[in-house]
């Protein structure tokens, strides 16, 4: 199994560290790049981090792109509560 444990993020502020956007997950920051040259031609500024070293919102639907397979893959965090039907929350 593939693990896409590379996020990578954009910043699409005029400004160095103010409007950081979430891009997706990738398998290694080469693709990651490469996908950020390719969609967002005009950004300057970009991070890629270990999924486990950026801390992301909570309501933040995860996107692990595949560029080998040419395939987006959209995961679901949300907590096992809301998929039961015996949960209150």
């Amino acid at each position: 199994m593939i693990e896409f444990a590379f996020v990578m993020v954009v910043n699409t502020a005029p400004e160095p560290l103010y409007d950081w956007k979430y891009v997706g997950n990738f398998e290694d920051c080469n693709q990651a790049v490469l996908y950020t040259q390719l969609y967002y031609p005009n950004v300057k500024e970009y991070k890629c981090l270990l999924q486990e070293y950026i801390r992301l919102p909570k309501d933040t639907q995860i996107k692990n792109i595949d560029m080998k397979n040419n395939k987006v893959r959209y995961y679901d965090k949300h907590k096992v509560c809301k998929v039961r039907r015996d949960c209150d929350e």
